[in-house]
């Protein structure tokens, strides 16, 4: 549908409207540089341990950061953080469990944040840390 209106009216900029998948991918990007500006490091991102995945690893100065990621178009019917269930926070427990043991074994201060992205009416971001 988009195609045909732009071909009628060249004039008007029409922006597709991403899909759940591409919104997500959005607000991970945006929550890494979030982070960034707040002064972690952010070592890796959409991590697999297993059947698990985190979406962010950072560093705050010693302590490893495992940081869940939920992004909504608008706070209508949810907030995004309302969407880290129980059982959400308990495979999130396990995968930085396992990432530990696995490559990190040194590290003794570690923590589970989340970071809720709203994207519409505009931009807008909720870092809660030590959420778990």
């Amino acid at each position: 549908m988009l195609n045909w209106l732009s071909k009628i009216f060249p004039f008007i900029k029409i922006e597709k409207e991403l899909t759940p998948k591409e919104l997500g991918k959005e607000g991970e990007s945006e929550a890494a540089q979030f982070l960034k500006k707040h002064g972690l490091k952010v070592l890796e991102r959409n991590v697999r341990i297993g059947k698990y995945e985190i979406d962010l690893i950072a560093k705050d100065g010693e302590e490893l950061v495992f940081v869940e990621v939920k992004t909504c178009r608008n706070n209508e019917w949810i907030y995004p953080e309302d969407k880290v269930d129980y059982k959400k926070k308990r495979n999130l427990r396990r995968a930085g469990n396992r990432y530990i043991v696995k490559y990190s074994s040194r590290i003794r201060d570690y923590r589970f944040d989340i970071i809720a992205i709203t994207w519409e009416p505009s931009l807008s971001i909720h870092w809660i840390k030590n959420a778990f």
